[in-house]
Parts: C-alpha cells; sequence; structure tokens
C-alpha cells in the first residue's frame, strides 16, 4: 500500500482565528485518526505566498518541451 499524505491548505490571514481554519482542525484530525500512519504535510498560502506569477513566467510554462525548457521555469521562479 502506497503512503498516504494528508495535505491541508491554510489560506486565511486570521490563522488560528478562522472559522474556516477550525473547521479544518476538525477534519484534519478525523483523518488523522482514519489513518494514523498518514503523514500531514501543512501550508499556509497567507504566510509563504507562492511566487508571483507574471506574463514571462505564463509564456515559459505554455512553452516548455524539452527538460532544459523546464529547467528554465525553475529559474525565474528564484
Amino acid at each position: 500500500m502506497n503512503p498516504i499524505t494528508i495535505l491541508r491548505i491554510d489560506s486565511s490571514p486570521r490563522g488560528s482565528e478562522a472559522h474556516c481554519g477550525r473547521l479544518a482542525d476538525e477534519l484534519q484530525q478525523r483523518l488523522e485518526f482514519a489513518w494514523p500512519h498518514a503523514k500531514t504535510v501543512r501550508r499556509s498560502v497567507f504566510e509563504q505566498p507562492p511566487p508571483y506569477v507574471d506574463i514571462e513566467f505564463t509564456r515559459y510554462m505554455t512553452t516548455h518541451t524539452t527538460a532544459q525548457a523546464a529547467a528554465e521555469i525553475g529559474e525565474l521562479m528564484e
């Protein structure tokens, strides 16, 4: 059996005070109870926003067809 990963993505700037955060806490607890060996990964879009997506990034995303072109996408994100 493949290992199970629970991915929780929080996006509220209110953090632990957010209603959706409390709901997500409960859901996470239920999932961890159902799969006690699962790994939980938690991300906060508010605390660590994804890199800005601009026109140059979008252009490369839609045109990369080789491993070299795909590697250039990573350089744009640095």
